[in-house]
């Protein structure tokens, strides 16, 4: 398995604003740490949630109030996404990522706030998908792609 630089930190911090804005309504946000990205509300289209290994990736059960922010920093990019959901939305988003071979990184059971992440290689690239639930079914999901 090849070593990669994870900025969880920023991962976290965009995940948050994510879940913040899809509760506020609000969007326009910048990455303060020098990437680019915009938060814009709806679902990504399924051209680039494919540039994230997210083939097939539609909008799960339950999902509403949504929202998505691409960033990057060089060659590295990320997609955030925000939304409210219900228990048949987790069930559907751990099935998506179990059915196309991503493999489970970890789990926190549920109980205050639920996490769970996963993790794919391809021939050029890596990517780590984490997903976190907030009280009040507010549900933020990060997809890292990094580049050999």
């Amino acid at each position: 398995m090849r070593k990669i630089r994870l900025n969880l930190r920023k991962v976290v911090a965009i995940a948050t604003c994510l879940a913040v804005c899809a509760v506020m309504s609000c969007g326009g946000n910048k990455d303060k740490d020098g990437g680019n990205g915009d938060s814009k509300s709806g679902w990504p289209s399924a051209t680039i949630l494919a540039k994230y290994g997210l083939d097939g990736f539609t909008k799960p059960t339950g999902a509403s109030k949504e929202y998505f922010m691409e960033v990057s920093e060089g060659q590295d990019v990320s997609i955030s996404f925000s939304f409210e959901g219900t228990t048949a939305t987790t069930a559907a988003i751990k099935k998506y990522f179990e059915d196309k071979g991503w493999d489970l990184e970890n789990e926190t059971p549920p109980g205050g706030m639920y996490s769970i992440s996963y993790s794919k290689e391809t021939a050029s690239h890596r990517f780590y998908a984490s997903m976190s639930v907030f009280s009040g079914n507010v549900f933020s999901l990060s997809v890292q792609k990094f580049t050999f």
